[in-house]
């Protein structure tokens, strides 16, 4: 009876050792902190699974493991952005946030900018811009210092969009215009159709629609030219926005379909939550709350399970009006106040003038006029610093209950 068997099939393949029940049992009993040396081992083993015996996902993950035992740097860092763009790209943000801060806690500033451009990424969907903009600039520091314009290009377009949180839209353009510069010197199709797109965005929250859509139409054209599903989704619902906004209902629905068929077929969630949210707001303006409500709840459910807090204000809010718009008031409430709660914690302008002009409004207008008015003026004072459109109205409002 032999207690340890041998097997190896080829010259090529690695060889597997077998062991009795009692064996397997004592080794368990006694098992130890394996060495560096038999970490580095195990994962080059697991290495050669993924590579040459078409592993998968969890081998990638074991060879990982090992080499963090091991203290490997350099390939913690290849595995480890392998992994965090993997989980980041089916949506799996908490997995991918791991991988991210577990191999830039080993490899500090040797981390890839792809890894740190991912962790901004996923920490402005968590709604904490502030630690997403001090990673963001590490990556366009990292992207510089290798010389990597594309990286460098799509870094200034991420920085862009904190500053366009804030409503600080001028120098979110900023930041646009030199990243939409560098995108078209290199090339770089794919960076461009997302600048253009987000340049389209400032121009659309400003008002001017006629703008927007000259931008965001040629980012539609170079994403379909290129077979860029994603950022043609996106391009779709932003343009089905701007035809919603000139009362073109019909042409909307279209733009918003289109989006939200595209977003099924590739499974990009994020751009399925809100081709739902939009077309929502078409029934809201045919008066069809039942089914208003029916889409907002899909959308709902899907930024919630992805953890995208931004992107959870217009849908908490959508939804508390159409309550409201049905006379259920404690229903609107229980969605608007934290909807307005959610905005103050993450700092997001556009949803602290939005949803604090119609709750301060509604509060008012209700006889709570101690608690509606500070909201409606803090709103206003937002929109000023943005820029916005519309301001006498919300002034004219203010100066209303004052003199109440």
């Amino acid at each position: 009876m032999t207690l340890i068997e041998q097997q190896q099939t080829a010259k090529t393949t690695p060889t597997f050792y077998y062991v009795t029940p009692i064996v397997r049992d004592l080794l368990v009993e006694h098992e130890g902190t394996s060495s560096p040396f038999l970490q580095e081992k195990a994962g080059a083993y697991f290495e050669y699974i993924l590579t040459e015996q078409d592993g998968n996902i969890g081998d990638m993950e074991e060879a990982y493991y090992h080499y963090l035992a091991a203290a490997n740097k350099g390939k913690v860092n290849d595995l480890g952005e392998k992994l965090i763009d993997f989980y980041y790209g089916i949506q799996l943000l908490q997995s991918a946030y791991y991988f991210g801060m577990t191999t830039e806690k080993l490899v500090k500033e040797e981390t890839k900018a792809s890894i740190l451009n991912r962790l901004g990424l996923i920490l402005r969907i968590y709604g904490e811009n502030e630690l997403a903009l001090v990673y963001y600039k590490k990556n366009l520091l990292s992207s510089r210092a290798i010389g990597d314009k594309s990286g460098e290009g799509m870094t200034l377009n991420n920085i862009s969009q904190i500053y366009d949180t804030r409503g600080d839209y001028e120098t979110a353009l900023n930041y646009l215009e030199k990243s939409l510069k560098i995108h078209q010197e290199v090339g770089d199709k794919s960076g461009e159709a997302v600048t253009l797109n987000n340049i389209g965005l400032i121009y659309s929250t400003r008002g001017d629609n006629k703008t927007a859509l000259t931008y965001i139409k040629q980012s539609l054209k170079i994403s379909q030219d290129h077979g860029d599903k994603n950022e043609e989704a996106t391009a779709m619902n932003n343009i089905s926005q701007i035809y919603y906004a000139r009362g073109d209902y019909e042409t909307a629905l279209i733009y918003s379909n289109q989006s939200l068929k595209i977003a099924q077929d590739v499974g990009n969630k994020t751009n399925e939550s809100k081709a739902l949210h939009n077309i929502s707001q078409i029934y809201d303006a045919r008066g069809d709350y039942k089914t208003v409500l029916k889409y907002l709840e899909q959308s709902l459910k899907i930024k919630q399970n992805i953890g995208d807090k931004s992107s959870l204000l217009p849908t908490m809010h959508n939804m508390g009006q159409a309550y409201l718009k049905q006379k259920n008031i404690p229903k609107y409430l229980e969605y608007v106040y934290p909807a307005y709660q959610l905005a103050n914690e993450i700092k997001n302008a556009m949803g602290i003038y939005t949803i604090g002009g119609n709750l301060g409004e509604f509060l008012c207008r209700t006889g709570q006029i101690e608690k509606g008015l500070p909201i409606l003026k803090k709103s206003y004072a937002i929109a000023q610093k943005m820029n916005l459109p519309n301001l006498d109205q919300l002034a004219t409002l203010i100066q209303k209950y004052e003199a109440i």
